[in-house]
């Protein structure tokens, strides 16, 4: 079982109804501590409300934009990239209930490839405060986490485990979000590994074309152009018209 680590963030509070009785909005990051080189770097983002009241938070574009992100490779080097967006975003705003809880998956391979093996220190701030319901509660202090993780050798077998459990939730799953997250892990396995996992997503829906191809022009191996040739010959204009996008970009 791979070992997860779990930072939590900060421990905001402020009065609920009665000023003898504080409430809490808890953020915790959760990430695993060892992964091999390629395999996609996730951290689930979790807010906890446990108040009274509904709290609002504003995650910036695509629900990315308001983390700050700061990552410490193994050559000494230290990153603060900034992202850039296009095509499909989600919507930033979103609110939570009392007592209930917000879950996301963080991929951080969109702000470091993770290509080097050894430890990575990152840092991770939610810029954007938590606003309460009622009045003018805010929770001023930002939500700042550290994680470690070390990237050991690439390890083919646990590439191809992973991608053949994606390809099949991206392929087959009902559930629209599990199948975003599905086929963004897969595209961010930079690794020959990779293609037929893809092939067969493909084979069996179009509707994470606009994830899957920009993870195939990051792999660029003759297998990886092979398939964006044949998708790009498909008489599914979008697909076509993406694939046919990617080709001038990898193909000289």
């Amino acid at each position: 079982m791979r070992n997860v680590i779990c930072c939590v963030a900060t421990l905001a509070t402020w009065l609920v109804q009665s000023p003898s009785a504080q409430a809490q909005v808890t953020i915790t990051y959760q990430a695993p501590s060892k992964l091999v080189l390629h395999e996609p770097v996730i951290v689930e983002f979790v807010a906890d409300n446990a108040t009274d009241e509904t709290i609002h938070l504003d995650l910036g574009l695509d629900r990315t934009k308001a983390f700050a992100v700061t990552i410490s490779r193994p050559d000494g080097s230290v990153r603060t990239p900034q992202l850039s967006y296009n095509g499909i975003v989600r919507l930033s705003k979103l609110s939570i209930r009392p007592r209930d809880r917000y879950t996301q998956q963080l991929f951080l391979n969109a702000w470091d490839a993770f290509d080097q093996v050894g430890p990575y220190r990152i840092a991770i701030n939610l810029t954007s405060p938590v606003k309460a319901e009622q009045g003018g509660a805010v929770v001023e202090t930002s939500a700042k986490a550290g994680v470690e993780l070390t990237v050991l050798p690439r390890d083919e077998r646990v590439l191809q485990r992973i991608c053949s459990r994606l390809a099949g939730v991206a392929a087959t799953t009902t559930n629209a979000a599990e199948r975003i997250d599905a086929a963004r892990a897969l595209s961010y396995i930079s690794d020959p590994v990779a293609v037929p996992c893809v092939r067969s997503v493909t084979a069996a829906t179009d509707r994470v074309d606009w994830i899957l191809i920009p993870g195939l022009l990051r792999i660029a191996n003759p297998d990886a152009q092979a398939l964006l040739q044949d998708l790009a010959s498909s008489d599914k204009f979008e697909r076509a018209a993406l694939a046919r996008n990617g080709l001038e970009r990898v193909v000289p």
